[in-house]
C-alpha cells in the first residue's frame, strides 16, 4: 500500500521521538512554539525531570521522589488552562517530542520587571543549545510586550552550572535571600537580573 507523503513523515517523526536521544538531536531541527493548555502533561514530566536531576541536596529526597509529579502536573494543568494575561512561555520540540520549555510572567514586579519563571530541559538533552533557544524565545516575547522592563530569575545558590549558565548570558546577580521550598525546608538564592530584554536576547543569539 502507497502511504501519503504526511502519513510517512509523521511515522518517521514517531520513530524518530521514540529513538531521540542527545546525540540525534544534533541532527534534527529544534523548534519553538508558544506553550498551550495542551501541553501540561508535557511541561510537568520536563519540570519533573529536571528537578529530580537538578536538586538532589537541595530539595528533600521524599518530594523529588514521589509528591512532586503529581503536585506539578496539578500545577500546570491550572497554570495553563487559565493562563494569566501577562504570562507566556514556549516549547522547544524535535521529532514531535517536547524537550524543553521556558514560561514568563510579564510585568510581574514594578521594579525587577519580568519574571523568567521557570527554564527546564530534559536532562539527557542538555549542551545541545536548547536552554538559549528558549531563552531567546522568551526574549523576544518579553521584548515584544514589555520592552522597556527588566527582565530577572531566582536561581538557587548551590545550582552552579545553572548560575554560570546565566552569567554568560550577561545576568547579574543583584540580592541574595533564604526561601522556603516545595517538600519542606530553606535554601538560598540569587536574584539575576538584565536591564531589559533586548539585553538578554543579544547574549542568547549571540551564544546560541
Amino acid at each position: 500500500m502507497r502511504i501519503a507523503h504526511a502519513d510517512l513523515v509523521e511515522r518517521q517523526c514517531n520513530i524518530f521521538h521514540d529513538q531521540l536521544t542527545a546525540s540525534t538531536v544534533q541532527d534534527l531541527p529544534i523548534t519553538t512554539r508558544p506553550i498551550a493548555a495542551t501541553d501540561a502533561a508535557a511541561v510537568s514530566d520536563i519540570h519533573v525531570a529536571s528537578w529530580r536531576d537538578s536538586y538532589r541536596g537541595m530539595l528533600r529526597d521524599d518530594y523529588l521522589d514521589s509528591a512532586i509529579a503529581p503536585e506539578r502536573l496539578a500545577v500546570w494543568t491550572e497554570r495553563l488552562r487559565n493562563l494569566a494575561p501577562f504570562d507566556f512561555g514556549f516549547i522547544a520540540a524535535a521529532a514531535n517530542r517536547s524537550l524543553g520549555f521556558v514560561f514568563l510572567r510579564g510585568a510581574d514586579d514594578p521594579v525587577w520587571g519580568t519574571l523568567l519563571d521557570n527554564l527546564h530541559v530534559l536532562p539527557g538533552f542538555k549542551g545541545q543549545g536548547i536552554g538559549r533557544l528558549l531563552v531567546e524565545a522568551g526574549a523576544r516575547e518579553a521584548m515584544n510586550r514589555h520592552p522597556r522592563d527588566r527582565v530577572y530569575l531566582w536561581v538557587f545558590e548551590q545550582n552552579s552550572g545553572a548560575r554560570r549558565f546565566y552569567r554568560r548570558l550577561g545576568g547579574h546577580e543583584a540580592e541574595r535571600a533564604v526561601v522556603d521550598v516545595p517538600g519542606g525546608g530553606a535554601v538560598a538564592e540569587w536574584r539575576v537580573v538584565w536591564d531589559n530584554p533586548e539585553r538578554l536576547l543579544t547574549a542568547a543569539s549571540i551564544n546560541s
